[in-house]
């Protein structure tokens, strides 16, 4: 889309004509490197543990299962528990809003 700039409000307003007053472009990003030193030091940062590059490489690994479950049983019993919180929050939510509409007759 081509935008124009408005004098009056000084904003880019979208051009309402088959041609465009000028086009406004992305400015491509510049290209950054990453230093190996740590900021105002020499000292160059420390390699990745072993017990945490495998951690990093099983939660990587493209096998389907959801990030979330990858940490093994442990992680399955706690998503269900927090599904059935859930679950039972819901109930209780539609439970409330319930007995809010009707509510008892004495």
């Amino acid at each position: 889309m081509y935008y124009q700039l408005n004098n009056f409000t000084l904003r880019l307003i979208g051009c309402h004509g088959t041609t465009p007053y000028y086009p406004i472009d992305s400015i491509p990003a510049r290209k950054m490197s990453s230093s190996k030193t740590i900021p105002g030091t020499n000292v160059e940062y420390g390699q990745v543990p072993l017990s945490i590059r495998l951690k990093m490489e099983r939660f990587q690994l493209a096998d389907g299962v959801p990030v979330h479950l990858k940490g093994g049983p442990l992680d399955k019993v706690l998503f269900t528990i927090t599904v059935g919180l859930c679950l039972v929050g819901l109930g209780l939510s539609a439970n409330m809003f319930y007995g809010m509409s009707y509510p008892k007759k004495a």
